[in-house]
């Protein structure tokens, strides 16, 4: 079965950072004495909790897995808790610009809406369509199809990304740099690690160093932090000294360096929703875009706010969702 993700150092069983607006139709996915179900924005349970594991929605779909721990399968559900494609699937990631990565044993391939493979190719591993580009990995080599299954990009790269304001960054060997939508390198391949554009720059590593690039390749922010973030909402988390801050576009810090984690770990999220998750010793709360907190360190576990809705934990096992005043609007052990 699909393992979750793991965020600020525990599971994650929500892919809340990248999920849209809510409004009164979206539906979240919770964890219940081992169940898994769906509550809408009032936290409201609208599908109880009755699934072995479930993903968030994503186009009005959502993967959801049955059967006994070790055997169960995946399939995909609407919103009233139906499955529309049947549970056949060993994993099933979410769908994206309508399409869906899925994999039965090792063997990955794309699906649509009904439940039809894009291509009658089987793949390594996928990654999600992304601006009309999906990546696949084919002897141990990564490339990207288009939305019709056709290969626009060979497979060619050790490593790859998803496309992000038209360019991904790509590795051959030890060196990454930067790919268009039509597979022209852009970006010479010639840094030791890269992060997605966002806001018209990307983070670079240059000999154990991060700083951040635009799409012209210059370097606007010179490489100076041991870390670094994406830009979201005008700001980059960094790490700097032992401890993480956030820099704008000119790389001043507007939140100086001062959330840290004793293991060492990342202790700041990106900004979303006007707060951004950060770590205090052994907690994680919220603060605003000039650095004072406003939901005081009080979570294990803590994502990012999106529709004026975060999902947290206060311990390993009890987690919910909390409003922007740092209130509950649902919660249970899962």
């Amino acid at each position: 079965m699909l393992r979750p993700v793991l965020m600020n150092g525990l599971a994650v069983f929500l892919l809340f950072l990248s999920s849209p607006a809510q409004d009164q139709s979206t539906l979240l996915v919770v964890a219940l004495h081992g169940k898994y179900g769906y509550i809408n924005s009032q936290g409201q349970i609208v599908i109880a909790p009755a699934f072995a594991f479930a993903w968030p929605f994503g186009d009005g779909l959502a993967s959801a897995w049955v059967g006994e721990r070790g055997k169960s399968k995946a399939g995909y559900i609407d919103k009233t808790g139906k499955f529309v494609i049947g549970p056949r699937f060993d994993e099933a990631r979410g769908f994206h610009e309508g399409l869906a990565a899925v994999a039965i044993g090792t063997e990955w391939s794309f699906i649509d809406k009904t439940g039809s493979r894009l291509t009658m190719d089987d793949y390594e591993d996928l990654h999600d369509f992304s601006e009309q580009r999906g990546g696949f990995r084919h002897k141990a080599r990564w490339g990207y199809l288009n939305p019709k299954g056709q290969i626009v990009i060979a497979a060619q790269y050790n490593l790859a990304g998803q496309f992000r304001q038209g360019l991904a960054w790509v590795f051959r060997g030890n060196h990454c740099g930067f790919i268009d939508l039509q597979g022209q390198v852009v970006i010479p391949l010639q840094f030791d690690r890269c992060g997605d554009f966002a806001e018209g720059l990307a983070p670079v590593e240059v000999e154990e160093r991060w700083g951040y690039i635009d799409k012209t390749r210059k370097l606007q922010i010179r490489p100076r932090f041991f870390s670094a973030l994406p830009f979201a909402e005008g700001l980059a988390g960094v790490g700097s000294r032992g401890a993480w801050g956030y820099i704008n576009h000119s790389g001043q810090f507007v939140i100086r360096p001062q959330f840290y984690s004793p293991t060492g770990r990342q202790a700041a999220n990106s900004f979303s929703g006007g707060k951004a998750c950060v770590k205090l010793r052994d907690r994680w709360g919220y603060v605003d875009p000039h650095g004072r907190v406003v939901i005081p360190p009080q979570f294990v576990q803590g994502g990012n706010f999106q529709g004026g809705l975060a999902q947290v934990c206060d311990t390993v096992t009890h987690c919910g969702y909390i409003n922007q005043h740092g209130q509950y609007i649902w919660a249970g052990e899962r």
